[in-house]
């Protein structure tokens, strides 16, 4: 259903959160649809990928790391690839080609008759899907302007979350029949989630693309010359060890080191889906300024550094105060995600020579990849093993993060040339 076909007594919420603008924009509609329909099978993917490898191919667990360290690498290399064909071929051919690699190497991890080959297509999987990522960025940055380009990216993210939620519940079926047939079963169900989502992206206008600056992008210089937007990658890549933090240390911290029930977590995972769902568009507002994003970067910064601080302080509380303590860390945590995000964005387009979008958000998206690699490894060893010195060197890394960011912001707001 696209934004036209929408009944008149349904959109006063739709109105609410979505610019009319964008709402009349031809590429808004199937860009969104692809979006929730590849995150079903997102979901679905993101939960059992590990364990199929483990329980159907029966691999260590340093084996299983292996397999994903080295599909992390890849979508470190497709991520930068897909930014430079993206300044050269049409955005909404390369995007629906992304979105079948994936589709192809979930029905290969349905298929696959030993581990060399689920490990061929994990690293398919994963690089296609960073590739995906960088297109869709380019999609948005070279699609929309202004205040609708941060917004059009902050109601993808709601998107996604709201996706890999439906697809994670989903998730649960095969875990709960626990055969290897039930595994395979999910991964054919991701695969054609991802084929529907690549025939609906072939819907998006041929306005959706950059290829036409191709002779300006190859004129201009490299983006990994771009001092500014290279240090704003990076500054970037470290704020988003929250992912990890959030996503592996918390976990890992609540049942190792504290008097929380293991049961909390799963909740404290809802919450911060509820938060982004509802917060990101309306916190997402202004962004598009990047003297604006620097300043909220920098709170984002700070309140993550409460949130760790907190997070370290669960582990000191007898039992109600701790899950009271933890819920307040889980509260602030995902509203400096939420705002963090948001000025990640903003910047990445600010900052972002336009002639060669693609490229910029190459460097962008390969930066992200890299800190999602070696995040979860770092904060592990940093606050799991390292205890609460360890919570207080992440919260250093965060204020640090946000605090130069502000002031790269400060020294030059204008957009690359």
């Amino acid at each position: 259903m696209n934004a036209t076909s929408i009944p008149l007594r349904g959109r006063s919420r739709w109105d609410r959160h979505v610019p009319s603008s964008l709402r009349r924009h031809p590429a808004f509609a199937p860009l969104v649809t692809a979006t929730a329909v590849n995150s079903l099978g997102r979901g679905i993917s993101v939960v059992l990928l590990a364990l199929h490898l483990a329980f159907t191919f029966d691999a260590r667990p340093a084996v299983v790391g292996a397999v994903l360290t080295a599909a992390g690498a890849i979508g470190v290399a497709t991520s930068i690839l897909a930014g430079r064909l993206a300044d050269r071929l049409p955005s909404r051919r390369l995007l629906p080609a992304c979105l079948v690699g994936e589709a192809v190497a979930l029905a290969a991890l349905a298929l696959s008759p030993g581990l060399v080959a689920a490990t061929i297509s994990a690293c398919v999987l994963t690089g296609s899907n960073r590739a995906g990522s960088t297109v869709r960025s380019t999609v948005v940055g070279t699609t929309f302007s202004g205040p609708d380009r941060v917004s059009a990216r902050a109601i993808l993210r709601v998107t996604v979350n709201a996706g890999i939620a439906v697809g994670s519940l989903a998730a649960a079926i095969p875990l709960a029949i626990g055969t290897a047939s039930a595994f395979r079963a999910a991964f054919a169900v991701a695969a054609a989630a991802y084929a529907v989502a690549a025939m609906v992206a072939l819907g998006l206008p041929a306005g959706a693309s950059n290829a036409g600056a191709v002779t300006r992008a190859q004129r201009g210089g490299s983006p990994w010359r771009d001092r500014r937007y290279v240090t704003f990658a990076a500054l970037n890549a470290l704020f988003m060890f929250q992912f990890a933090v959030y996503e592996v240390a918390v976990p890992l911290w609540l049942v190792d080191h504290t008097e929380v029930p293991a049961a909390l977590v799963s909740p404290l995972l809802v919450l911060n889906t509820i938060v982004v769902v509802t917060l990101q568009v309306r916190l997402s507002r202004g962004t598009d300024d990047p003297v604006i994003a620097g300043r909220l970067m920098a709170r984002a910064g700070l309140l993550m550094a409460i949130a760790s601080l907190t997070w370290a302080a669960v582990a000191e509380a007898p039992l109600l105060l701790a899950v009271v303590i933890a819920v307040v860390a889980a509260s602030v945590h995902s509203v400096a995600e939420v705002i963090g995000s948001a000025a990640g964005w903003g910047l990445g387009y600010a900052f972002a020579d336009h002639e060669q979008m693609g490229a910029y958000q190459g460097v962008l998206n390969g930066c992200t990849a890299v800190s999602s690699m070696i995040a979860p490894a770092v904060v592990t060893v940093l606050a799991v093993e390292g205890g609460t010195p360890g919570w207080v060197a992440l919260a250093a890394l965060f204020v640090l993060a946000g605090t130069l960011t502000r002031r790269l912001t400060t020294r030059s707001a204008a957009p690359a040339s």
